[in-house]
């Protein structure tokens, strides 16, 4: 196994590992991140175009791109915090307000049910 030290530091690990295994397949083991900076874990078959190829990405990884399962946790969050603030409502400034609880929280569940939260 190589090991690549690169002076690379706000990184995000998933999205990185994501593109990384895409460049190189099954030679790039891994990474991990640390004081160092981001060290890439990799066969000892890569080639040093590959090498090169890879602490070029490194080097352009832009931290604040996000995975689609990250952004996919984000977006179900606010979601989520949506559907909160339906069902804190105020019954003493809106007569109708547990028939909005109500609605709000049968959406909710039809939401989870149907795997949308």
């Amino acid at each position: 196994m190589q090991n690549v030290t690169i002076a690379k530091f706000e990184v995000n690990v998933a999205a990185l590992d994501e593109v990384l295994r895409g460049l190189l397949g099954a030679d790039f083991i891994g990474l991990s991140s640390g004081p160092s900076g981001v060290t890439l874990h990799l066969a000892d078959r890569v080639s040093q175009a590959d090498i090169d190829a890879a602490t070029a990405l490194v080097n352009s990884h832009d931290a604040l791109l996000l995975t689609n399962e990250q952004q996919a946790a984000i977006d179900r969050d606010d979601r989520i915090e949506t559907l909160e603030a339906a069902l804190t409502v105020d019954e003493t400034k809106d007569p109708d307000a547990l028939t909005t609880s109500q609605m709000a929280l049968l959406m909710w569940m039809r939401m989870q049910k149907l795997g949308m939260l």
